[in-house]
């Protein structure tokens, strides 16, 4: 379609998503091409402890140079990266974000121990 115009809101294409994995709750991962930390994050998301802390959760990537201001679609603004951002089965932001700023080292370890009690509130949140 040349020429088209086309405008997507986050929160359309989260509910997309999670109507496609309904087993699974919603979260983003806020981050930056130009932040380290954020890149350090994504690397060690591959490590196994990591992937187990996070099983049962859509984790959805933002670039938030990229669509910074549609996570506001979901209740949510900041521009604080890397930034876990859970969401209710509406895809509404819920609780409080995870900043990089909750995990003592960048390890997979570090950040598992940070997540778990986070996300462990998060699932009681949502319900």
């Amino acid at each position: 379609i040349a020429g088209a115009f086309v405008f997507v809101d986050l929160r359309e294409l989260l509910l997309a998503h999670a109507a496609r994995h309904p087993a699974l709750r919603v979260m983003l991962l806020l981050t930056a091409s130009w932040c380290e930390p954020c890149r350090e994050l994504e690397a060690l998301l591959m490590h196994p402890g990591l992937q187990r802390t996070l099983q049962g959760w859509l984790l959805l990537r933002v670039d938030i140079d990229r669509f910074g201001i549609g996570a506001r679609s979901v209740g949510y603004q900041s521009s604080a990266v890397p930034t876990f951002v859970a969401l209710d089965s509406q895809c509404r932001a819920v609780g409080a974000p995870l900043d990089g700023g909750a995990w003592t080292d960048s390890t997979d370890e570090a950040i598992a121990a940070a997540l778990v009690p986070w996300l462990r509130d998060c699932v009681t949140r949502r319900e």
